[in-house]
């Protein structure tokens, strides 16, 4: 009776907890399958099989190294992050460290860990793309004028890179975009309900925690989801 009910709600919400996979090369030395219905646009593996030799995860800091930020039509825009510093990048991908150990010590399937072995998952975040549609810190905003108001901030695109960190070989490659907005955590700041957010390095700062925890959240769900089905 209860998988009948578990069924019939999976049919109501129009989703599925069975992750499945198509392939997407054969002329590698190991076939390649990418993965459906998982929370990222783009999971590719090897093999599901191979998650489930892993009992422990290890969490590099987040690499900000190949970071490009997207040219804007908007000129102000443009000018504005062009004066970004190397410690504007930091301060940014400070938040996603900060949040992963807190996010993966929720994890039941991977036990949080600092050093490499036989079972340890290696992974590490790549903030590979940012296209902004605001200046940076709210450089544009003229306090003497009425507040701007926006509901996005920009995309980031990040890389996802994860391999056993006993041999180095690689076990899986995603990649994801998220805008960058405030969600339900707006009311907390300065906004309008029906128009958005002020740009500001604060709401900039939380929206970027919103996106590192969602990307967070994710991954550990579909590691869990993936190991159970292995």
């Amino acid at each position: 009776m209860k998988y009948v009910l578990f069924i019939l709600a999976s049919l109501l919400c129009g989703c599925t907890n069975t992750i499945d996979e198509t392939l997407v090369a054969s002329n590698t030395g190991k076939p390649l399958y990418q993965l459906h219905n998982t929370h990222f646009d783009r999971f590719v593996v090897h093999s599901r099989k191979d998650f489930k030799q892993f009992n422990r995860l290890i969490l590099f800091n987040m690499n900000v190294e190949k970071l490009i930020v997207s040219p804007s039509t908007d000129t102000d825009i443009n000018r504005s992050w062009q004066q970004a510093k190397t410690e504007d990048v930091f301060a940014i991908a400070e938040q996603f460290d900060e949040l992963a150990r807190f996010i993966f010590d929720k994890g039941k399937a991977f036990e949080y860990t600092h050093t490499g072995g036989e079972d340890v998952l290696a992974v590490e975040f790549r903030l590979m793309r940012y296209d902004p549609l605001v200046s940076k810190n709210g450089a544009w905003d003229n306090p003497t004028s009425m507040d701007r108001y926006i509901s996005s901030f920009g995309q980031a695109h990040i890389q996802v890179v994860l391999a056993n960190s006993k041999t180095g070989e690689l076990v899986a490659v995603i990649e994801d975009a998220l805008n960058l907005n405030l969600g339900i955590a707006a009311r907390s700041f300065s906004t309008d309900a029906a128009m958005g957010s002020t740009n500001s390095r604060q709401n900039q700062k939380a929206a970027w925690r919103r996106a590192f925890k969602i990307w967070l959240s994710n991954l550990r769900e579909d590691l869990e989801r993936l190991k159970q089905q292995a």
